[in-house]
């Protein structure tokens, strides 16, 4: 039973993270509560994962698990920074925390952490999604394997145009948007566009997997 809440957890949070990115499909306010929405399910998730935190300490570590560590606690941070800023800017969901950061910083940094934890959250998914597809039978393998990275590479495409990687690199320091485009057509380029990150998360889980492994096979 808990498994599957995790599982449902999981997906929400994918669902929402879409969700979260298509702001001119949603617009400000329904964006604000999406966006407390997210942070509810991110601590649900927490909750739920809190073994994972009391085991950080504790053992050896090995590539694989180095950089999960690394990548989930970068990911915490990035995400609570860029809650604590939209909630900084928000004039809807909560605006008694309107302010408590200044705006000029709040919105620089919001935007930019937004979309580090947008591409993180994808790296994450794909290490979570390496262990099932690697235990798939080799043609299911190849099949799901090319359809990410046929699809990985128009994400590509979209990153670069959209320049996603100027406003995480704080380059591009305000948002523009398309408001004439179809919501269908806005999430759906957004989920276009973590498929590259996801991708890169598998690819990097079976390469750090495969060296954690590679001394036992030796033996």
């Amino acid at each position: 039973m808990k498994s599957k809440i995790k599982r449902c957890i999981d997906i929400l949070l994918a669902v929402v993270l879409l969700a979260l990115m298509s702001y001119q499909a949603t617009g400000e306010k329904i964006h604000e509560w999406t966006g407390i929405a997210m942070t509810v399910i991110v601590i649900s998730h927490l909750i739920m994962n809190l073994k994972f935190f009391s085991a950080i300490p504790k053992g050896k570590y090995s590539a694989y698990r180095s950089v999960l560590t690394l990548t989930d606690i970068l990911l915490l941070l990035c995400f609570f920074i860029t809650a604590i800023c939209g909630m900084s800017m928000s004039s809807n969901a909560v605006p008694f925390l309107n302010g408590i950061i200044p705006v000029s910083f709040a919105r620089t940094a919001h935007l930019a952490l937004s979309h580090w934890t947008f591409a993180i959250m994808g790296l994450h998914i794909g290490y979570h999604l390496s262990a099932p597809i690697t235990k798939t039978d080799k043609k299911k393998k190849a099949v799901i394997l090319s359809v990410i990275g046929t699809a990985s590479a128009l994400g590509i495409y979209l990153l670069v145009r959209n320049v996603i990687f100027g406003y995480m690199l704080f380059i591009k320091r305000f948002a523009f948007f398309d408001y004439e485009k179809a919501a269908v057509l806005v999430i759906l380029e957004n989920a276009l566009m973590l498929l590259p990150f996801i991708l890169a998360g598998i690819v990097l889980a079976v390469i750090l997997t495969a060296k954690k492994k590679k001394p036992e096979s030796e033996k």
